[in-house]
């Protein structure tokens, strides 16, 4: 290898040292690593040139250019050396991942030093002749925008999709860290520069960053700036106002957004936008629109081979069938977009289709497959610093929790999850928080806590126009009016509820809607009414198999019908709702359906087969008390 080519090469890496050095003295620790990260790169690149004798070629879709480049050198490298650039790979990547039962690593002067010294080592391992001139002076500006600009691109490509894999979190933090701190100090950049900037804020969550940049990007004269980063940049402040939950600017953006990526041809740019207008109207209401934006999405994600939108949008029409009731569809679609999602390591797609089967799961009664596909989506997403998918997560083993009794534990998962949402802006993720909570301080007779918090939730949910949260909220307040006997106001409540799910085309809450004006109903001693409402309850439960709401409406009705004097149809009822929670292993279920058994069998004279009933009965109360 030439002197001069040497030169470059010893060059570069002193560069990116200096400036680890420096960033490390000014406390910039994320970015002191991305520049070790660079001279790590630049150091196996260039052992693969003088062992080879060219730049490395790499195949599509390589997931790590840096991995395989290493690869392909291995067995020419000393063990030593291939040992240290894998450590360095290793610290540069993996050293803000955490778990829960772990504090989180703290990158501190000692820790850069420590990276520091492994490069050093290896430079000198293997060009001893030609020392890194660690004494030079540093261009610091220049190598800051050089380094800014090696990696703006990928950052760019990287922030077209909705996540971050785990071996580039670290570059968009020092990526944004370096970048953010050069604007404070009035460096100048190309407005494509300023996007990525951007985009990695955005990426770690400082959205008001963001938010600035993308807006004094959109304000430039346009032909300072592309119509494909015109694009992202909208495209970016939707997914902003979506995360706040302000659905009106969201879909402005992105069909502002989207008109662009027409106009241009960016076919895989305007498949994103259709889904995330989708997920808007769907979230709104507005399903047949949803239906429809989905659809065309789909088609053209397909055509073009985009699979991670294509598994986006099947993502995205699970919900909207699992929030119709169709879980047999719901279940397909969520599993289909698994499957690709594991096949190209879409991490943020695989951890919310493994939450949202476990929904499905957990409505059809099977609480430990809920728990256990939860868990593994908690994982996915704390590997992965997916915090919006932890958050998720936690959230819904605190309702598995909170279903099984447990209430200190499930207040403790909402409360953490909590935490996260307010620490990211997530809307969605506080009001499902403050609503656990809420529900859980009815439980405890704490009405006017509940209450609070409720009226909370309703007016986020109002404010981001979330319909189907909207309803859920006036549901629960309705429920604390019904417990203070005003059934007056509950009904009203109920049966707006009712019309709100009705319009959306929510069956879930359609039924839950019915069951309680059906509970009103028979507190009112209106039997007839109750019944009419209770059995198309009923068959919305059968429809969409929420197995724990029809045993709970199969109680209501064998209680009615037994009131009635209908033994015989009230024992029908209260043996089927016997055999559902049978089914779904719910013990306490299990013992009340058979208290209702044996009663029917003592008011009709059979008394040996109330005491075997009864027998039957204290064998499910003591399973279920563990």
């Amino acid at each position: 290898m030439s002197g001069a080519l040497m030169d470059d090469f010893s060059r570069e890496v002193s560069e990116r040292l200096a400036l680890a050095r420096i960033s490390r003295d000014q406390s910039l620790f994320a970015g002191a690593l991305l520049y070790c990260r660079h001279a790590n790169e630049c150091m196996v690149k260039h052992q693969y040139v003088k062992i080879h004798g060219e730049s490395p070629v790499f195949p599509p879709n390589t997931m790590s250019k840096f991995m395989f480049t290493l690869k392909a050198i291995r067995k020419e490298l000393p063990r030593q050396v291939s040992e240290m650039f894998d450590s360095i790979n290793r610290l540069t990547r993996g050293s803000m991942h955490h778990a829960e039962e772990i504090e989180i690593v703290q990158i501190d002067a000692r820790y850069v030093n420590s990276v520091i010294g492994l490069i050093e080592t290896a430079y000198a391992y293997l060009n001893s002749e030609h020392p890194l001139s660690l004494d030079q002076v540093v261009d610091e500006q220049s190598v800051r925008h050089e380094a800014l600009a090696k990696d703006a691109q990928e950052i760019r490509e990287i922030s077209l999709e909705d996540y971050i894999s785990d071996d580039v979190r670290l570059v968009i933090e020092g990526f944004a860290n370096i970048g953010i701190s050069a604007f404070e100090q009035g460096e100048e950049f190309a407005t494509r520069d300023i996007v990525a900037i951007g985009l990695a804020l955005a990426h770690i969550g400082r959205l008001d960053d963001a938010e600035k940049l993308f807006t004094s990007a959109i304000s430039n004269p346009t032909d300072s700036l592309t119509k494909e980063n015109r694009a992202i940049c909208l495209s970016g402040l939707g997914r902003i106002s979506r995360h706040r939950g302000d659905m009106e600017d969201a879909t402005d953006y992105y069909n502002l957004s989207l008109e662009i990526n027409r106009k241009i041809g960016n076919q895989a740019g305007e498949a994103s936008d259709l889904c995330n207008l989708g997920d808007i109207a769907r979230k709104t209401g507005d399903g047949d629109s949803a239906d429809n934006l989905y659809s065309e999405s789909l088609t053209l994600a397909r055509k073009i081979g985009n699979r991670r939108v294509e598994a986006t949008v099947l993502s995205s029409q699970g919900d909207r069938a699992r929030h119709d009731g169709d879980t047999d569809l719901a279940e397909k679609l969520h599993t289909e977009s698994l499957e690709i999602s594991m096949e190209m390591g879409y991490f943020q797609r695989q951890s919310s289709n493994l939450g949202s089967l476990a929904k499905i799961a957990a409505n059809r009664g099977d609480n430990h497959k809920a728990e256990r596909l939860l868990e593994q989506s908690l994982e996915i997403s704390r590997l992965n610093h997916y915090r919006r998918g932890e958050a998720n997560d936690l959230a819904d083993l605190a309702l598995l929790e909170r279903r099984r009794g447990n209430l200190e534990t499930a207040e403790s998962l909402y409360g953490q999850s909590l935490r996260i949402n307010r620490d990211i802006e997530h809307i969605g993720g506080i009001v499902a928080c403050l609503g656990g909570i809420a529900f859980i301080a009815r439980k405890r007779k704490q009405p006017e806590k509940a209450e609070k918090l409720f009226n909370e939730c309703l007016e986020m949910n109002r404010k981001s126009k979330d319909k189907r949260g909207e309803a859920i909220a006036l549901s629960e307040l309705a429920r604390i009016y019904s417990d203070r006997g005003d059934l007056k106001k509950s009904k009203k409540m109920n049966q707006n509820v009712l019309a709100i799910n009705r319009k959306i085309g929510n069956k879930k809450g359609m039924a839950h809607a019915l069951a309680n004006l059906g509970y009103i109903a028979t507190k009112r001693r209106e039997f007839d009414l109750a019944k009419t409402q209770y059995q198309e309850c009923l068959d919305l439960n059968r429809e969409i198999q929420d197995l724990r709401g029809l045993a709970a409406t199969l109680s209501h009705l064998g209680t009615i019908a037994f009131e009635e004097g209908d033994n015989e149809t009230a024992r029908e009822y209260f043996q089927e709702c016997l055999e559902v929670n049978k089914d779904t292993n719910n013990s306490r279920g299990e013992s009340a359906a058979l208290a209702k058994l044996v009663k029917i069998a003592k008011s009709e004279g059979e008394n040996k087969l109330a005491i075997e009933l009864d027998e039957k009965r204290r064998q499910a109360w003591k399973r279920s008390q563990g």
